[in-house]
């Protein structure tokens, strides 16, 4: 009996991916093979073709293995359906057990979430970041209650982080940065804004551990914005992997354990941002570094996503009860 996760190949799209090549690599070493779909544009695939090519790409999958889809597959409409089909059937042919790892689904539109809702209802586990995204799916129709529910999105850095990272006025800010940030600009602070290319970079984690000071999850953009309300992004992630102290929304769906375990802080606007930043001494910012580190040796070791993962199968393998 195998376990298997699809990981998409050959498209760089900044968080999206690298969440799920992370999650990928991280379930490598709990004995989780890949199963790998590779980005091309199959709008214009032929079905005869379409249905070879996935035919081949599951080929490998037997009798009471495990499957775990990351999803958004990112892959086009027909070709996600056909997927989703393909593996349906096989649980009710050879019983295969279907779970579903749930990433930045919210952010997708109404017609994309309820297609993945019918995949959703038909899996014997789920894997969702926290209760706001399943509540947000139950709006959608979401009636499968077997859910695990990981504490952070780990982030693993290529290279291991060796030192505390450093009070100074130095924001880093993952994304374009918003003109907002200016302010904090204004008083003093630095603020280094990491894109797409760095993002995808083994270096990045390393890099912010660097630089000190706290990271910054916030966007003015209102889809990423909306998304954050209710997803446990990346970027916070990578922070923590980072031993940096996070800075976001109040309204976000990660600012309550990162107040909770003194992660950072919460704010409603900027403004109230820079009053914090303008009060904290050394002595507040190496407390909260000290439960980042805490914090950090969860993450850095995919400790958060591993768990799920081993969770998830075993409760998707016990025999069922009537």
């Amino acid at each position: 009996m195998k376990s298997y996760i699809t990981q998409l190949r050959g498209l760089a799209n900044g968080s999206q991916t690298l969440m799920q090549n992370m999650v990928a690599k991280i379930a490598q070493e709990v004995d989780i093979q890949p199963l790998s779909l590779y980005y091309f544009h199959a709008e214009q695939e032929a079905d005869v073709q379409l249905n070879s090519r996935l035919d081949g790409i599951i080929g490998g999958i037997e009798a009471n293995d495990t499957v775990i889809i990351q999803t958004p597959t990112l892959m086009s409409s027909n070709y996600s359906v056909m997927l989703f089909e393909k593996l349906l059937a096989l649980r009710q042919m050879i019983n295969i057990k279907l779970i579903a790892f749930v990433e930045n689904i919210c952010g997708q539109p109404k017609k994309v979430i309820e297609r993945y809702i019918a995949l959703y209802n038909n899996c014997d586990e789920l894997i969702v970041s926290n209760q706001r995204v399943v509540n947000r799916l139950k709006e959608y129709g979401l009636s499968n209650k077997r859910i695990i529910i990981f504490d952070y999105f780990d982030y693993e850095p290529a290279l291991a982080v060796s030192n505390s990272a450093e009070f100074a006025k130095q924001i880093n800010y993952i994304g374009e940065k918003p003109a907002k940030l200016d302010k904090l600009i204004q008083t003093g602070y630095t603020v280094t804004s990491f894109y797409k290319q760095e993002i995808e970079n083994d270096l990045i984690v390393n890099k912010i551990n660097q630089n000190g000071g706290f990271g910054l999850l916030w966007s003015d953009d209102q889809t990423i914005d909306e998304n954050y309300e209710v997803a446990s992004p990346i970027e916070l992630g990578i922070f923590l992997s980072a031993g940096m102290p996070t800075i976001t929304k109040r309204k976000y769906a990660c600012a309550k354990i990162i107040e909770q375990k003194h992660l950072g802080f919460a704010v409603d606007n900027i403004d109230e941002a820079t009053d914090r930043l303008q009060t904290i001494t050394d002595d507040d910012y190496h407390k909260m570094i000290k439960e980042v580190e805490k914090v950090a040796l969860i993450t850095r070791d995919g400790i958060s996503i591993k768990r799920a993962l081993i969770d998830a199968i075993f409760q998707a393998n016990l025999p069922q009860m009537d």
